[in-house]
């Protein structure tokens, strides 16, 4: 027997991929359901460890305030790469909290080709 999908989903008796993907999805669902109803109950939270570099950043924004000198930020010489999309969340939490402070950013970028990015992530934030 032959299906739409030209053989890949055959149901024969010598091709048991349809029974093993029948078996998978319910596999799936019986999970999702377990987990989703594990969140929506009262159980506690489970304690989330503060990342101390975001702390040392909101100090170091808050001693150039005080000393009235601008942030520098560098985004990387990557270019569109991973490292560059983790710092442009990185740049929108300093912009963010540059322009609570009222203190001037300077960001810094090795290519032209990520300046429309910043230039929106730090409008943005």
């Amino acid at each position: 027997m032959r299906s739409i999908f030209g053989g890949w989903l055959t149901t024969d008796s010598n091709n048991r991929l349809g029974f093993t993907i029948f078996l998978f999805v319910i596999y799936y669902c019986l999970c999702n359901a377990f987990w989703l109803s594990k969140a929506r109950s009262d159980a506690p939270l489970p304690k989330l460890r503060r990342i101390i570099g975001l702390d040392a950043l909101e100090e170091a924004i808050g001693r150039a305030t005080e000393m009235g000198r601008p942030v520098v930020y560098n985004v990387g010489t990557a270019g569109f790469a991973a490292s560059s999309f983790a710092s442009f969340a990185t740049l929108a939490y300093t912009a963010a909290r540059t322009a609570r402070y009222d203190t001037r950013l300077i960001t810094l970028m090795s290519t032209a080709a990520i300046l429309p990015v910043v230039e929106q992530t730090v409008r943005q934030a």
